[in-house]
């Protein structure tokens, strides 16, 4: 009877982690929000997530091909892809290798958006009454304050021209001059209203995308605009079942009006025109043969 006990009592590790190891790692966090550590690893759930193999297998060639073109040692990147009629996530990628680097950059990587938080401030203008018709003054540099100056990525300067055009152009002192009209404020509402959840001072700088953001809320906000201005939560899961296959869990759709449909739409001709009217992005949008609208905006 000395016969030491063989336990098996399972692990409460991140080792099985599956065929998309970030994906796994989110939702065992997701779970964890409502259910006790040994359910999620023990209780026997049957869980049934958004995720799409082929998108996925997409968006992890998308993110390889496009790192191993730049060629730049230790640099990183993320991409979020959600289906703005459901809010579902179809494809997530998190970073390169999760051997290396259990971070999940598209959840809890901290970046700064840059000009891709653009998209917010023309929200909040054109729901402010502002007609992206109206002519700015996008010359560089611009003294704003006595120890604020702001300049156009590689100092160009623009012109008078429209807050379309400099949208296109991605004028950061037009855009500047926009937050100061309509305050920072509006601003950091529209992006609430539209799915970012971080604490986004009102400041008018916070138009320059200086606050960081995780790439998950930046796709769920930009799939409102997609929605026609219809909020959607990003949902990671759509049903749950216990170890005897009872459901415990069913998402069920629930979107909010967060922008009126007629701003949403506005706002969205505006950021096509970037796609379509912006050299670059253009270029590589024709290279696709993508035969669909498109709209989106660049941020550095």
């Amino acid at each position: 009877y000395n016969t030491p006990l063989e336990l098996n009592p399972g692990s409460n590790t991140m080792s099985n982690t599956g065929v998309y190891p970030y994906w796994t790692q989110y939702i065992k966090e997701v779970l964890s929000e409502d259910f006790s550590s040994d359910t999620v690893m023990k209780g026997g759930l049957k869980v049934y997530t958004t995720i799409d193999p082929d998108a996925q297998q997409e968006a992890q060639k998308a993110v390889s091909d496009r790192l191993e073109a730049i060629g730049q040692e230790g640099l990183e990147s993320a991409l979020v892809a959600v289906d703005p009629s459901t809010g579902y996530i179809k494809a997530m990628v998190g970073g390169s290798d999760f051997s290396k680097n259990q971070v999940n950059l598209a959840t809890q990587g901290m970046r700064q958006p840059g000009s891709s938080f653009k998209a917010f401030t023309l929200v909040a203008a054109i729901r402010d009454g502002m007609d992206p018709d109206v002519y700015l003054n996008c010359n560089s540099p611009l003294k704003v304050s006595s120890n604020w100056t702001v300049k156009n990525y590689g100092g160009v300067s623009y012109g008078t021209i429209t807050l379309r055009k400099a949208t296109e152009l991605s004028s950061n002192t037009g855009y500047v001059q926009v937050a100061q009209a309509i305050g920072g404020q509006k601003i950091a509402q529209a992006a609430k209203d539209m799915g970012v959840t971080e604490d986004l001072p009102a400041y008018d700088s916070i138009t320059l995308g200086t606050i960081p953001v995780p790439v998950v809320q930046m796709a769920e906000a930009y799939a409102t605009l997609a929605a026609n201005g219809q909020h959607r939560d990003a949902v990671a899961i759509t049903r749950i079942e216990d170890r005897n296959g009872n459901k415990v869990y069913e998402h069920k759709d629930s979107p909010t009006t967060a922008v009126d449909p007629s701003v949403a739409y506005a706002a969205t001709k505006v950021l096509q025109g970037v796609i379509s009217n912006s050299g670059a992005t253009a270029s590589v949008i024709k290279n696709y043969g993508i035969n669909q609208p498109i709209a989106g905006k660049t941020g550095t």
